[in-house]
């Protein structure tokens, strides 16, 4: 039996309790997974056959507390169980073998493998309490156990189609719904929460010039029929749990609704596997497989902690309606895994069952849109997002927010001018940047912070246009071609004034563009407009002047290769003379040099 792997086996999570007199007679709290209940009889029914067959007398009373299901080419081949016995004389001849270790746990050796006969082993963990291993062949023991033979591992359910099968955007749900359930994934603490007339803890955001609510809440248990709005510190202690990476299943459950006719009436299911190419975790060597799964099940569930209650004046021909308290999103997770033999869950997979909550009726509703009753918003989630917010989350939280944001933002109009101040307090939060008014030092850390996270925006696709007007060359970020190194007195506050336009991804752009829009507005040079010094036909300059240009701004060639958008490797053929800066580079290398 050395081929043997274990294969989705069942986790009995609670006692199974049998007694000698009623040896058919079993009883369980739980079992896993939930549509396999009559699994855990058989193999109970299974193990009673195998005792008796080589004639073993069973104690008063034991207790399975774990177990592990052999397959073989897709056939149940053994069983093993552990658990706790009242007695110690139910050894077997010849017992399982056991793994040495400190604690004294029943841990079977895996290599113990192949034996034709039933075997157990009791000893003695404490005084008083005794521990037992079981394990056998489900094959040795006749013609009565045939049937079992041909036991199948729990079928997983079938999953929804993968998104982005073009490998590039996904139609999502886009509604103020979905906006503001991203905002409070990614920067709960830093909005505004007031307790309501019950004292629970709300985030409001006012619609149709105060006409019309969002109110949202949060819950610790949404598993529940009807979930609990909770106040003061335990609704504190929540969202102090919320981790940014959440949004990125918000955003996955909003594209996979849009393949739905009804999706607040229809499910969605999704697996580990699919999860982890969302969000680039199949390459990442630093999580093993246990680590990866235990993420995704905490931030698979953060979404449905959120409850939203909502009223929607008349608008647009279509009346008023209001949507009662209830789960932004309905989620449920079921967990395979291989248990240890002293119960410990070794993970293999996860798969997610959810819906969306009655929001969806109103604000993506295909039918409704039609007949003029209710709402059908989507728009585009590129790919590339999530991977980037599961990447830079730690480093630059403020790009992640701005991300989420802007992927909203942009859906209303991409090509409105924003203003720094609000993406400002996108990224760190309005009390942060007041603070920053009163301390230089922080007002320093939040302007490198605001460079770097316009960084990863810029190789993240995103195009950054600056005002002319209000965001001169001097206050861009250096790696943008910033005139002088050192920022020049009363930067902050001038900061603070400029605005820009940002726009979306171009594969974005495109499929927005695709539904029918207008289009945006011609775009100029990358990075604002040239400086008036530089012509319009930039001749090329010498390896020798793109060398000393760059050691002038103290910067080294990776440097350079980052603001230009090239990588570490060109800058080095270009400053050796191996190769020539194509003309369409010059415009640029110009610009950010000042050659």
């Amino acid at each position: 039996m050395t081929d043997t792997s274990p294969h989705t086996p069942l986790f009995l999570m609670d006692t199974l309790h049998v007694g000698k007199e009623d040896q058919r007679h079993l009883t369980w709290h739980t079992y896993w997974p939930p549509d396999a209940v009559h699994l855990a009889k058989d193999y109970l029914e299974l193990f009673l056959q195998a005792a008796e067959a080589v004639h073993m007398t069973l104690p008063e009373r034991f207790v399975f507390k774990a177990g592990q299901m052999f397959f073989h080419e897709g056939h149940l081949q053994e069983v093993r169980l552990s658990g706790t016995v009242d007695e110690q004389g139910w050894s077997t001849q010849t017992p399982p073998k056991i793994m040495a270790n400190a604690e004294r746990k029943l841990l079977l050796d895996p290599s113990d493998a192949g034996r034709d006969y039933l075997s157990a082993l009791v000893i003695e963990e404490a005084p008083g309490r005794h521990g037992c291993a079981i394990a056998w062949d489900v094959r040795t023991h006749g013609e009565s156990l045939l049937s079992m033979l041909q036991a199948k591992p729990p079928a997983l359910p079938a999953t929804s189609p993968s998104l982005f099968p073009n490998g590039k955007v996904h139609p999502m749900a886009s509604s103020l719904v979905m906006w503001e359930g991203g905002n409070l994934l990614t920067r709960a603490k830093d909005l505004p929460w007031k307790p309501d007339a019950e004292g629970r803890l709300t985030y409001t955001r006012t619609v149709r010039s105060g006409k019309g609510k969002v109110v949202f809440w949060v819950t610790d248990d949404p598993e529940k029929q009807y979930p609990e709005a909770l106040a003061g510190e335990a609704a504190l202690a929540v969202l102090n749990t919320f981790d940014i990476r959440a949004v990125c299943m918000h955003l996955i459950y909003a594209a996979h609704v849009t393949t739905l006719d009804r999706p607040w009436a229809e499910e969605f299911v999704i697996d580990d596997t699919q999860i982890f190419r969302y969000l680039g975790l199949e390459r990442r060597t630093d999580l093993n497989r246990q680590e990866k799964l235990a993420l995704i099940a905490k931030v698979a569930q953060q979404p449905a902690q959120l409850l939203v209650y909502l009223y929607w004046p008349h608008h647009a021909k279509k009346d008023a309606f209001a949507i009662e308290q209830s789960r932004l999103w309905d989620i449920a997770i079921t967990y395979y895994g291989q248990p240890d033999l002293y119960g410990e869950m070794q993970g293999t997979g996860l798969t997610i069952r959810g819906r969306a909550g009655l929001w969806a009726k109103y604000f993506l509703n295909r039918g409704g849109s039609k007949e003029k009753n209710a709402f059908y918003e989507y728009s585009y989630l590129p790919h590339k997002l999530l991977k980037s917010i599961t990447s830079c989350w730690q480093k630059h939280t403020g790009a992640a927010r701005l991300m989420v944001w802007l992927l909203f933002k942009t859906r209303v109009g991409r090509d409105q001018r924003i203003d720094v101040l609000t993406l400002l307090e996108v990224a760190y939060g309005k009390d942060m940047v007041e603070a920053a008014q009163r301390d230089r030092r922080l007002r320093n850390s939040l302007a490198t912070r605001w460079d770097g996270d316009l960084l990863v925006l810029h190789q993240d696709g995103w195009h950054l246009q600056f005002d002319e007007r209000t965001y001169p060359p001097e206050l861009w970020p250096d790696w943008a071609g910033r005139i002088t190194l050192e920022r020049s007195a009363g930067y902050w506050e001038r900061l603070r004034q400029a605005s820009l336009v940002i726009f979306p991804p171009s594969e974005v752009d495109a499929a927005l563009t695709a539904l029918g829009e207008s289009s945006p507005p011609p775009r100029r040079a990358f990075l604002g407009s040239p400086s008036p010094a530089q012509p319009e036909k930039a001749a090329a300059p010498t390896k020798e002047e793109i060398r000393a240009a760059r050691i002038a701004r103290g910067w080294t060639q990776h440097d350079l290769a980052t603001a230009v958008g090239k990588s570490q490797a060109w800058v080095a053929l270009i400053e050796n003379g191996t190769r020539q800066v194509h003309p369409k580079d010059l415009p640029r290398l110009h610009e950010i040099l000042r050659l």
